[in-house]
């Protein structure tokens, strides 16, 4: 999700729904957000306002230390979305395409053919098997 969307600008991680079925998947949440956050903050707070990321993900030496944390964290909260099955999208500055998840599945949103192009290409790289329509 992060080499789809352009890594030069910032992301918004808005999370639509959360279930309370999993109040333990929350308190991890907010763990990868800091410390000392009430039970109820994402009730208020639904939006995650995450920095550019470095050019080069693979290579944790390419990126600056914040780069790196970013990019953690990122990964770590659309992991807690997907295994929640919490619904949330993740929007990027400066362009029309998105992620949603949804229940536990991942959806890319383009109008440009390329794009989806690229988000195929991606799910070949990590041998993710859902297909792309």
């Amino acid at each position: 999700m992060a080499d789809w969307l352009p890594k030069t600008s910032q992301r918004l991680l808005w999370i639509d729904h959360f279930s309370d079925g999993f109040p333990s998947q929350n308190r991890h949440f907010l763990n990868i957000l800091g410390q000392g956050f009430a039970s109820d903050y994402l009730v208020e707070n639904p939006a995650i306002l995450l920095a550019p990321l470095s050019d080069d993900l693979l290579d944790q030496l390419a990126g600056t230390h914040e780069q790196n944390a970013e990019a953690e964290a990122l990964i770590a909260l659309c992991t807690l979305l997907s295994v929640s099955g919490w619904d949330a999208k993740l929007l990027t500055s400066g362009s029309t395409d998105y992620v949603e998840f949804w229940e536990g599945n991942v959806f890319f949103y383009s109008e440009s053919n390329d794009a989806l192009n690229r988000a195929a290409e991606l799910f070949d790289f990590y041998d993710l098997n859902t297909p792309v329509t």
